[in-house]
């Protein structure tokens, strides 16, 4: 359907924005900035567009299975404006880290990778998932328990080196913050 296409185009999105979030963080790039703005306008748009045009088709006689689509479709479209919010955000901590001339460390940077890497996987097989019309395998749900693990242990990691005098407090709120999006 047309807002099944509409829907796979915005995770397109919000996948790029993901990606270059990660760029930016990891290689202190402010370009990217003005780019994620543009992007969260568009995925706003779709956004808009996609639920007052599901809106439309649930007013009207729909099967039990087309509602089930609606309300699948409908969930998506938030999930992928919520992920452009984050983006959003993301970028925002890693402006205010550049302004003032902060660095995360090599192994805080390492550990955002991962955690970057296994997000993108998630997604990425998640929208594909939802697009092709199947359901998740075991091995790709097990990714969300994957990046929880990573969560835990990479907040440990930075108390480590925060007790040890190997971080700064403020950069580290900084990477608290980005985890915990």
């Amino acid at each position: 359907s047309q807002a099944r296409n509409e829907v796979g185009r915005m995770s397109t999105i919000a996948l790029t924005m993901l990606r270059d979030t990660e760029h930016a963080i990891q290689k202190n790039d402010k370009t990217k900035m003005d780019k994620i703005s543009e992007y969260e306008e568009t995925l706003d748009g779709f956004r808009n567009e996609i639920i007052d045009f599901l809106d439309k088709l649930q007013q009207k006689s729909v099967s039990q299975k087309a509602l089930t689509t609606i309300e699948g479709l409908r969930h998506v479209t938030h999930a992928l404006e919520e992920i452009g919010d984050t983006a959003v955000k993301l970028m925002k901590i890693t402006f205010k880290m550049l302004d003032k001339k902060q660095d995360l460390s090599k192994t805080a940077r390492k550990e955002l990778n991962e955690m970057f890497d296994a997000v993108n996987k998630f997604a990425s097989v998640t929208f594909k998932a939802f697009y092709t019309n199947r359901i998740q395998t075991e091995e790709e749900l097990a990714i969300e328990d994957e990046i929880d693990k990573y969560h835990k242990q990479f907040r440990k990691n930075h108390i480590k080196r925060l007790n040890k005098g190997l971080c700064n407090v403020e950069i580290g709120i900084h990477f608290v913050d980005i985890l915990n999006y």
